[in-house]
């Protein structure tokens, strides 16, 4: 398994780094740990004019009031990006030791550069946290992890410090959201093939909505479902719900089919919360721009909400590397 992780040094790439060990990740993988340099060049207008955002950091920059070269600051920058990706690397090492462990720090736009890396190197899971360091990024999902979640092929996760449950030393709690959809389908494939440890609880939950349901698949809109009344859409979903759970099951995990009413990003959220998740797992359909839908919009709303770590599954993942290649 190859896992590409965007580390700044804030408690949110350190939250994202820790919460690995909660991931069910193989025992053996490789790592590329990535730090970019984000300079004055690079950096969006608004924030050059706000010295107190600059002051507490860009997504991956560091800022020195006082200093107005750009070049000086680009080494500065530079610099600091080569010991923090050194820094995430011995992290990770310390929580993976039989881990194959690279870094590396790059300089430019931080959200084209490591959506370019991803291209390039080809993960099967990138790993960022919510937010940066900047207090403007922290007023929403960090603009580098909404990239990740539109651009890049693999599948992505939104790490966030572990829930109580976790902290207090308990297995890792899954919530899955299902439609019967091939991306949910690759959210299950991934699951199944992790390793989790005893005790491991899954929730799959399918949502029932008097408009439309959780990721209605194109197969169940050709056949006019959509337009069915509640109770008919409602025993078309049962099942699959059911089918997950036991899927789940087979893998080893205590699983529990739940079915509930109302909008779809609200219950999957609330569930979450009043559960105590360590992540939800849905998948990508619909997330990039040019092919944007309902399952896009749901995927992204819990991404950027959840109190929890969110991971968003994209079928070309090649799961049989969780198996420990």
């Amino acid at each position: 398994m190859k896992v590409l992780i965007a580390y700044d040094g804030s408690d949110c790439s350190q939250a994202a780094m820790d919460g690995l060990q909660f991931a069910g990740l193989p025992e053996r993988a490789t790592a590329l740990v990535i730090s970019v340099a984000e300079t004055r060049e690079h950096l969006p207008a608004e924030l050059l004019n706000d010295t107190a955002t600059l002051s507490g950091g860009s997504a991956f920059s560091l800022h020195i009031p006082g200093i107005d070269d750009n070049r000086d600051i680009s080494a500065l920058d530079s610099s600091h990006a080569q010991r923090l990706a050194k820094e995430g690397a011995a992290r990770l090492s310390e929580r993976f030791p039989k881990w194959n462990v690279d870094f590396c720090a790059v300089a430019g736009h931080a959200t084209n550069t490591l959506t370019r890396r991803a291209a390039s190197w080809k993960p099967d899971l990138a790993v960022l946290g919510s937010h940066g360091k900047s207090a403007f990024s922290r007023l929403m999902l960090g603009s580098l992890s909404r990239s990740a979640l539109t651009d890049m092929d693999c599948s992505v996760r939104i790490g966030r410090p572990c829930s109580a449950h976790a902290q207090e030393g308990q297995p890792p709690r899954l919530l899955i959201g299902v439609d019967g959809s091939e991306d949910a389908d690759a959210a299950l494939g991934a699951i199944c093939s992790r390793h989790w440890p005893d005790g491991t609880e899954a929730r799959v939950v399918g949502v029932v909505d008097t408009g439309v349901a959780l990721l209605v698949p194109a197969a169940a809109l050709a056949d006019g479902i959509a337009g069915e009344d509640y109770d008919e859409f409602r025993s078309w979903i049962s099942p699959a719900v059911d089918d997950a759970a036991r899927r789940l099951q087979d893998a080893g995990l205590s699983a529990t089919p739940v079915l509930r009413d109302g909008r779809p990003a609200q219950v999957l959220l609330r569930e979450a919360e009043e559960w105590s998740a360590s992540c939800v797992f849905l998948g990508a359909r619909g997330l990039r721009r040019m092919e944007r839908s309902l399952l896009g919009s749901i995927s992204a709303a819990v991404a950027s909400r959840a109190s929890c770590s969110v991971e968003i599954v994209r079928p070309a993942a090649d799961y049989s590397a969780c198996q420990g290649r």
